[in-house]
């Protein structure tokens, strides 16, 4: 091209083709001349500025792109392309790069398409001088495939991303991210059509800042995160480390690859509730995981929900199950469901047999006990569940929801771990008054109850003398007396005027003066109480200002106006406590302390007696108001206490199995995964084997090795010490082989010699056994 003579457009004249006459660009034709020659291109720029000038144009509003069309490339008129290898060979040559032109011909990249040769040409880049150089933008021209590719420096302060803060306002943390520099820089590739390979490539620097550090999963990570996209993240991780000991990218990295791995086994929608649906019907026509979908009511009012049960546990063990168990858990999915699940009790251990999924938004009164109702209806008419007993926490629309739904005549059951909980809180909480107390009610019931022993609310303003109002602010012993096998209760003289100075005086200050004493209340309750996980949690006195909505009774919204209001002072917290919980455990079928069995009406009567003569003779009108309109009136005692089914005491107490489901499915399956979405949460129940085969394998155990130890208890002796002794030294399951010749050889050597392989076992160990054994009262 140069050399020659060619004729300007504009001033008409025959001009040398060489830099300094002519100009150069890379167009929609590849490379090419100018149509009008450097003097007139020049005074038409000229004239261009000076008119943008005069109309106040705003130079910075001119695009990159506008200037990059605008580039002379005459210094490269008559030059040739220069091969791959050069260019990388003086690219590395260059330094430090402030700006860097070629004409390069990259027939060397085999790619499909210039797109992919542009990306490849930024990677060599990047590996040749160290700034790494991001996809950013692409201009096809008119009429032809040429297109100009424009890549930006990684490190660029202009083109980071601003944080963007959630919708809910909570948790907002600034992801951090490198080092950023104004160094303008900018790699732009010219890629001629696809029947030439001649690019032309710039290279815009203007700062030289330290070098990019890639952070990239490297490509055979990829690779095996996809061939073992089974393992756990963690798994994967450990064995990344063998191969990548000081790895530049991150765990969190290869997490993200290994989620969007996992993202196609269970994501069908963008939405977590349309494809939890999907994925529902899915598992239903699919014979290895036999879901069943729960239909609800379509009404939503406020609820969104999904349910579904498991027809592979219910088909077999429907029939076993006689008592139920309902529990929610509550920050588990990311989108905020309340997860509901029903267990059945199968030989003592806990059996899933249905899932609610519930999301609220200012809900229609009674619309989440409608769903919850639904839910049960379908488990107990599908599967004809002969349920005698059902088991809740304190929240009022489980307990209305399975009242409503099950028979009149089976027993629901206050969970005795919740209830404890309940009462230790609400006792230690300062100001806030009692809910209404219905005094009539109890005096209809019991006419010694005294109607003027009101909560200072409800008394009567000319009754509120000192003399009336005092509180005892210290610990009165209550004294027992046994005459004649009977118990008679004596209690101490008036509050102001106790003295006492016996051993037993001695021994309640023991009680609450000891610096060891925080532990008493808790050997207490254990002494009541057999489930070690009851009493895990320091029982100690607290005061508080306030407490969870769960501690408190509809109606008890008021706080006190006085500073010296205390609802009840803590040194009789531990006494009501004890009281409560005898109350709770007492039962017909139980004797009491002397030996003798007392009917249902019995022990309300005493129980009714004994918690309203303590809180009376002690002054405490505000205990007693909750005490009754919360857990002794008939309505509340009824699911109390579990003296008020007569007939049969329950295996179950708590809802400890439901609590337990959600915690191993939390820390063993949900553990590596921060609040899944509604569809993966059902996927995983669905298909890990640590959830639904593992408890499908654990009961089936369980029956094996029942049947083998009731047959040779019953070849052995007609008590239950043969099997209970055996069952605290082995696990059910694998070891019922050596259970039942233990059980033999103390069969065979009983009247001789005493079996040494029995362990002591634990408490928790015996209840389980009494458990699994059935409902005999041992």
């Amino acid at each position: 091209m140069e050399g020659g003579t060619r004729r300007c457009s504009k001033c008409r004249k025959y001009k040398l083709v060489s830099a300094e006459t002519w100009k150069a660009k890379f167009g929609a034709n590849g490379f090419y001349l100018t149509s009008n020659c450097r003097a007139c291109c020049e005074a038409a720029s000229a004239a261009i500025r000076e008119k943008r000038e005069k109309h106040g144009a705003n130079k910075e509003n001119i695009s990159e792109e506008a200037e990059d069309e605008k580039l002379d490339l005459s210094s490269f008129i008559g030059a040739s392309a220069m091969d791959l290898d050069a260019f990388l060979g003086a690219l590395t040559d260059a330094g430090d790069i402030n700006l860097f032109s070629a004409l390069v011909d990259v027939s060397g990249i085999e790619k499909e398409d210039a797109k992919e040769t542009a990306d490849a040409i930024a990677e060599l880049v990047w590996e040749k001088i160290g700034y790494r150089f991001h996809y950013h933008s692409v201009y096809h021209f008119k009429n032809s495939a040429t297109a100009r590719y424009e890549y930006h420096c990684a490190q660029i302060a202009t083109r980071q991303h601003k944080s963007k803060k959630g919708p809910e306002g909570k948790k907002q943390r600034d992801k951090g991210q490198m080092q950023t520099f104004d160094c303008q820089g900018w790699l732009t590739i010219w890629a001629a059509p696809d029947d030439d390979s001649e690019y032309f490539i710039r290279i815009r620097h203007q700062e030289c800042h330290e070098k990019y550090v890639c952070i990239d999963v490297p490509e055979d990570v990829k690779q095996f995160i996809e061939e073992n996209s089974t393992l756990r993240s963690y798994q994967l991780w450990k064995e990344i480390l063998k191969k990548h000991p000081l790895p530049a990218f991150s765990q969190k990295a290869v997490y993200n690859l290994w989620f969007k791995r996992q993202q196609s086994q269970w994501r069908r929608s963008d939405n977590e509730l349309d494809s939890a649906k999907i994925l529902l019907e899915e598992f239903a026509r699919n014979p290895i995981y036999q879901i069943e979908s729960i239909p609800l009511p379509a009404d939503g009012g406020g609820c969104i929900a999904l349910a579904f049960s498991l027809p592979p546990l219910l088909r077999k063990w429907a029939g076993t199950i006689r008592e139920a168990a309902l529990d929610s858990t509550f920050n588990t999915t990311k989108a905020g469901y309340e997860c509901f699940a029903l267990l059945g009790e199968v030989f003592g251990s806990g059996l899933p047999v249905g899932f609610l999924f519930i999301k609220t938004s200012s809900p229609d009164p009674n619309q989440k006990e409608k769903y919850i109702r639904a839910f049960i209806r379908d488990l107990l008419d599908k599967w004809n569940l002969d349920v005698i007993q059902s088991l809740s926490d304190k929240d009022i629309t489980e307990i209305n929801a399975l009242l409503a739904e099950l028979p009149e005549d089976i027993k629901h059951q206050v969970c005795f771990w919740h209830s404890i909980r309940i009462v230790r809180g609400r006792l230690s909480v300062l100001a806030r008054r009692p809910a209404f107390y219905d005094v009539n009610e109890a005096f209809r019931e019991f006419d010694w109850i005294d109607r003027d022993f009101l909560p200072i609310g409800q008394l009567d303003p000319e009754l509120q003398t000192p003399d009336r109002l005092q509180v005892a602010q210290s610990t009165i012993p209550t004294i027992k007396l046994c005459f004649q096998g009977q118990l008679a209760e004596r209690s101490a003289p008036a509050r102001p005027k106790l003295v006492i100075n016996s051993a037993v005086a001695a021994s309640v200050h023991r009680l609450n003066s000891n610096p060891d004493s925080d532990t008493n209340l808790e050997r207490l309750v254990d002494s009541f109480d057999d489930d070690e996980e009851d009493v895990s949690e320091d029982l100690s006195a607290e005061d508080r200002i306030d407490g969870p909505n769960s501690w408190f009774e509809p109606g008890e919204t008021v706080f006190a106006a006085s500073s010296s209001y205390i609802f009840c002072p803590s040194v009789h917290r531990a006494q009501l406590l004890r009281i409560f919980i005898r109350h709770f455990c007492e039962h017909p079928l139980l004797p009491d302390r002397s030996g003798n069995l007392r009917s249902a009406k019995q022990i309300r009567d005493a129980a009714v007696f004994e918690m309203y003569k303590f809180c009376e003779q002690r002054g405490l009108r505000e205990v007693w108001a909750y005490m009754w309109t919360a857990w002794y009136c008939p309505a509340k005692y009824k699911i109390m206490a579990r003296a008020s089914q007569p007939d049969f005491i329950g295996r179950w107490r708590t809802t400890m199995s439901v609590e337990n489901f959600w915690r191993n499915l939390k820390h063993g399956t949900l553990h590596h995964f921060l609040h899944p979405r509604l569809d993966q949460l059902i996927y995983l129940i669905a298909t890990e084997e640590s959830v639904t085969e593992y408890i499908y394998q654990r009961i089936k155990d369980l029956e094996k090795g029942i049947e083998i130890l009731r047959e040779q208890a019953d070849h052995a002796c007609h008590d239950n010490r043969v099997w209970l002794r055996s069952m605290k030294s082995h696990n059910i399951g694998g070891d019922v082989a050596q259970m039942a010749k233990d059980v033999r050889h103390f069969t065979d050597t009983a009247r001789e010699t005493r079996a040494t392989t029995w362990a002591q076992g634990t408490k928790q160990s015996a209840r389980y056994t009494r458990n699994t054994m059935g409902y005999k009262v041992l």
